[in-house]
């Protein structure tokens, strides 16, 4: 997939263009409509506390997620694939999900948002996109210790996450579901720096092209990283306003202390930001670059077209005016009278080409202007 390909894909599908998996107009609120491509979910637990105990299950049957809610001080249930209701709607009841919540998960297309309900906070975010393919959501539910988090397919950006939770002694191990739901919103916004970071190495490298006059396709891959950068703002910004609302929410579920940390992440998605930002207006400068070039390389095409077609009017007008049938023109009955003309041709000539020298038209100053 070419780099315009993947970046029109991720827009149509960042913006939640595609109509996959979207409820018709006037359904019911919190109506569950399956995309046909999602896959069957996974539901992977982890459970911990302050002391050396830890779980970890893969393929668990949700109905046994109340039990293990109510064993664990923390636990984090991670579904990956919305492709199941029934599967949704246990773990929903499970943690006492409202619908409208199970709703935004499975209609994988909404925008980043941070919503309160009863005793929970549901939120929606970006992930970055895997292997060329889309953008994916992430949606998490914080409880009174617990968290559940629902992935559109396998691969994500909390292996680290995952580590620290299996080594005894990390802050994570010792901290509630609030500080887990920063750590897995702290590694999503990490995930998103090597996107930029790979985009200013794509400009890095045009930059040096444009210089070079690049050949077919520059445009192209600089419109590609442009859009990249495009829709990484647009999924990026409202992380900020998510992270933002968290820090200032009043509710038991999250301590003075993580707001603190919830600030610091805040700010890394406000530099993540202001850098793609950056990188956005250097791509900007590139594309105006390489149009001045353009512009230049054709006004030097035309100058010299004009130079050569200064240079015939004067010899077109002597080859004229002795090509014309009078009787009377003494001169061409001379044996000099073809090398004269031709003289009088190449003198002409070279003294105009003098002429546009000594003008800085052509030549070395003609270059250094």
């Amino acid at each position: 997939m070419d780099a315009m390909s993947a970046s029109g894909t991720n827009w149509a599908r960042s913006s939640g263009l595609s109509r996959a998996g979207r409820s018709e107009a006037g359904t019911s609120p919190g109506t569950l409509v399956i995309d046909p491509d999602a896959l069957h979910p996974k539901v992977t637990v982890m459970g911990y506390g302050a002391g050396d105990e830890l779980l970890e299950q893969r393929e668990v049957d949700p109905a046994t997620l109340a039990d293990l809610r109510e064993r664990w001080p923390v636990l984090w249930v991670d579904v990956v694939g919305l492709g199941d209701v029934d599967t949704l709607r246990s773990i929903g009841v499970a943690f006492g999900m409202h619908d409208l919540a199970l709703e935004d998960v499975v209609h994988a297309w909404q925008r980043p948002k941070c919503e309160p309900y009863d005793g929970q906070i549901f939120m929606v975010a970006r992930m970055p996109p895997h292997d060329d393919g889309p953008d994916e959501q992430l949606s998490l539910l914080l409880g009174p210790g617990w968290v559940v988090t629902f992935q559109e397919r396998p691969g994500d950006c909390f292996g680290v996450v995952r580590q620290r939770i299996r080594r005894e002694g990390m802050r994570i191990r010792t901290s509630g579901s609030d500080y887990l739901a920063y750590a897995l919103l702290d590694a999503l916004t990490d995930s998103w720096f090597p996107v930029v970071d790979r985009c200013a190495l794509q400009l890095e490298a045009l930059e040096v092209r444009v210089m070079a006059r690049p050949g077919p396709g520059f445009v192209e891959q600089l419109h590609g990283t442009r859009r990249e950068l495009l829709d990484t703002l647009k999924l990026v910004r409202p992380l900020r306003e998510l992270l933002s609302e968290l820090a200032r929410e009043e509710d038991d579920l999250i301590t003075d202390a993580t707001q603190i940390y919830l600030r610091d992440c805040a700010d890394h998605v406000s530099l993540l930001v202001e850098s793609a930002e950056s990188q956005r207006e250097v791509a900007s400068g590139l594309l105006e670059m390489h149009l001045s070039f353009v512009s230049q390389h054709m006004n030097e095409i035309m100058k010299v077209l004009t130079i050569i077609g200064a240079l015939f009017i004067p010899l077109s007008f002597i080859a004229g005016l002795y090509g014309m049938n009078f009787q009377d023109m003494p001169e061409l009955a001379q044996p000099w009278a073809y090398p004269a003309v031709l003289t009088l041709m190449a003198c002409t000539a070279g003294g105009m080409l003098l002429f546009f020298r000594s003008k800085g038209w052509i030549g070395a100053r003609s270059r250094r202007r």
